[in-house]
């Protein structure tokens, strides 16, 4: 493989300073990754497409996810974002049959489902003050956000990483550019990951609930207004909700197990009536004192300060 250059980033802890070093790749580094997504990488399209086909499948194949790394299960790679290292096993294709294809494609049920084919994206046009300036590129909100806040695990491709990039679209910074690709190693080194460069499709848009979502389910302050676009009042509440009305209640309200947070919001949503204010005081307050015992008062004091006022009272 050819030489590349190291970058020193600093991650900063709590207690102490991590530093990694992440490669600045260069032109032959870049060809001989080339060379190898064009020969492997291809192989395994050609193979997949022509089954898919044979099969008359329900599927595709989605070349802008394809990283050998994880879907090619390259053999001795490493994934940084556990501290050991995880050996990977090898994706064979003999005699037409593939080793590591999903249980839908092997054990395909026979009732083949049809489906109406509808443009389900709509393209939304980013609003100017929300879209990147190159020359401020790490001043931006969203940018700064994700290299100055700690994540837990899960969600960071597929929710957050993915609108950063869609925003990066839309803002037309150049993706070869040295700040995004500064931004890219130093974002990589925070979440011990691999993050792929491609750009979204044009039907996917930028989304500010989604990353308040990904906020909410880390349990961090939303970057962006709560349901900005929810203006219709329902009349529910007169006023926010102080989480310290559980104490005034001892009935419990009923809450699955399996159920996440949102979906208990939606429960106790669905049983609130206009105008009955006191009512939905009290119902309220037995929700929260049910949501203590099901997750903990932290999590409930930070559902109270950011998102239940707003999730109840508006549409």
């Amino acid at each position: 493989m050819p030489d590349v250059e190291f970058e020193q980033i600093k991650i900063k802890k709590e207690k102490e300073e991590e530093i990694i070093y992440k490669p600045i790749l260069n032109t032959e580094f870049l060809k001989v990754k080339n060379a190898i997504s064009m020969g492997i990488g291809k192989d395994l399209l050609t193979y997949t497409k022509k089954i898919i086909k044979e099969k008359e499948l329900l599927v595709e194949v989605d070349k802008t996810c394809f990283r050998i790394a994880q879907v090619g299960a390259l053999h001795c790679t490493k994934n940084f974002k556990y501290d050991t290292f995880r050996w990977r096993g090898i994706v064979e294709l003999k005699n037409e049959k593939n080793v590591g294809f999903s249980d839908y494609i092997l054990s395909r049920e026979l009732d083949d489902k049809s489906f109406k084919n509808s443009n389900t994206f709509i393209s939304r046009k980013v609003n100017e003050k929300d879209k990147i300036i190159d020359s401020e590129f790490f001043e931006h909100s969203l940018i700064k956000f994700t290299l100055e806040n700690n994540f837990e695990y899960g969600e960071i491709n597929n929710k957050l990483w993915f609108q950063v990039k869609c925003l990066i679209r839309d803002s037309e910074i150049d993706i070869n550019s040295a700040n995004f690709l500064s931004y890219k190693r130093q974002f990589e080194a925070k979440v011990k990951g691999k993050l792929s460069s491609n750009l979204p499709d044009k039907r996917f848009n930028f989304n500010k609930d989604v990353i308040n979502d990904f906020c909410f389910n880390q349990l961090i302050p939303p970057l962006y207004k709560v349901y900005e676009k929810r203006m219709k009042h329902n009349n529910f509440l007169k006023q926010d909700i102080d989480i310290n009305i559980y104490e005034l209640y001892t009935d419990k309200f009923i809450l699955p197990d399996e159920t996440t947070m949102k979906e208990d919001m939606q429960l106790c949503k669905d049983k609130l009536k206009n105008n009955e204010f006191n009512a939905n005081l009290e119902l309220i307050g037995r929700f929260l004192n049910s949501l203590i015992s099901k997750y903990n008062k932290e999590s409930v004091e930070y559902l109270c300060k950011y998102w239940l006022y707003k999730f109840l009272e508006y549409s």
